[in-house]
């Protein structure tokens, strides 16, 4: 379950069900980019509240980074994501880099509801859920 709530985190920063909780705000440096580093709590995830900090870019206020949190054997360790190569989607900017991966993203697209009554097969194919 936390791997899911650390894509929302990394696309979506916050939905109607996780919901980071600010705790401070720092100012920092994101590859020489000027930043506004934001300490929030995330209570949703399963093994308890979790620590995760986000690197925004002060002009934009776009997320460059994603910073985690975590404590192993007493010894506080952090690692963060990178968000880079922004562009428009349907109005919304969205990092075309997360980390060193190359993404594309679909906004409300119109889909085939039989998907959900049948499920494709997989000879399908991947773009079996687009509407024809």
């Amino acid at each position: 379950m936390s791997g899911f709530i650390d894509l929302q985190l990394n696309y979506l920063m916050e939905t109607r069900w996780v919901r980071p909780t600010p705790l401070s705000v720092q100012k920092g440096k994101v590859g020489g980019r000027d930043v506004d580093i934001v300490q929030t709590t995330v209570h949703e995830y399963p093994k308890g509240p979790d620590r995760v900090a986000f690197a925004l870019d002060r002009k934009t206020h776009l997320p460059l980074q994603v910073i985690y949190y975590a404590v192993v054997r007493g010894e506080e360790y952090s690692g963060g994501l990178r968000l880079s190569d922004y562009a428009e989607v349907n109005g919304i900017q969205m990092p075309g880099k997360v980390g060193r991966l190359k993404t594309s993203y679909q906004i409300n697209v119109e889909y085939d509801e039989s998907v959900f009554e049948q499920p494709p097969s997989f000879s399908a194919g991947i773009e079996a859920w687009k509407k024809k």
